[in-house]
């Protein structure tokens, strides 16, 4: 039997009105990282943020949070890219990594890669109708390409992440051409409520992902 892994996702960009204990500054990150550890998680995921909780991409913001979390824990370290909040080039969505990679004091083991594009939009199931427009979670091929490689090239492993079964495909297409090697973890997004992006948090919508996945490729 497979060890189980835990990840923690102890952030993302989560407002404090439901609920106030969310960690936003590198300190409060490091502090849930380290708890998260004490209750068995093996990786950390998060996404760093200003005092406000918006979001904060400033590299040193990034750099210090890490110090932070391996001064008081021995979590791997998979941070964001900027999900929706940074529509920028490829070259510079995965700078602050790539920059990260260049010490290993920071280095983090993993980098996601999101396998394609998703409209996330928030639906109103009450209304019903969307209190957003426009939102578009853009990956391209091209841009996952350029991660592919440069995630690599910097000596960390790639970390997928799949809202739908295109997803799979296109990850099962991306070990074929050699840009990514298995065993790779893949995370499987199941949305409900104000969220359509993903297959339903059922039965139904995770066999639906399983189902694409290849037995002889090495998925996890």
């Amino acid at each position: 039997m497979k060890k189980l892994i835990i990840e923690a996702r102890i952030n993302e960009y989560q407002a404090r009105t439901e609920n106030p204990h969310v960690p936003w500054l590198a300190e409060e990150i490091a502090h849930d990282a380290e708890a998260c550890q004490a209750e068995g998680a093996s990786i950390v995921h998060f996404h760093s943020r200003h005092a406000d909780g918006s979001p904060d991409h400033d590299f040193s913001t990034y750099q210090e949070t890490i110090r932070r979390i391996r001064a008081v824990s021995d979590l791997m370290i998979n941070p964001t890219l900027g999900y929706v909040t940074l529509d920028a080039s490829a070259e510079e969505r995965l700078s602050n990594v790539v920059a990260l990679a260049k010490d290993p004091a920071t280095r983090p083991e993993f980098a996601p890669m999101d396998m394609g594009s998703v409209n996330v939009d928030w639906y109103d199931p009450s209304e019903p109708g969307y209190r957003t427009k426009g939102l578009i979670y853009k990956n391209g091929t091209d841009t996952l390409e350029y991660f592919a490689t440069n995630i690599s090239a910097s000596h960390m492993k790639h970390y997928l992440v799949g809202w739908n079964v295109s997803f799979i495909r296109q990850t099962i297409a991306f070990m074929d051409m050699g840009l990514i090697e298995g065993p790779v973890p893949f995370l499987i997004v199941l949305t409900d409520g104000i969220m359509l992006a993903g297959h339903p948090g059922t039965e139904a919508g995770l066999d639906a992902h399983l189902a694409f996945i290849p037995k002889d490729k090495k998925i996890e």
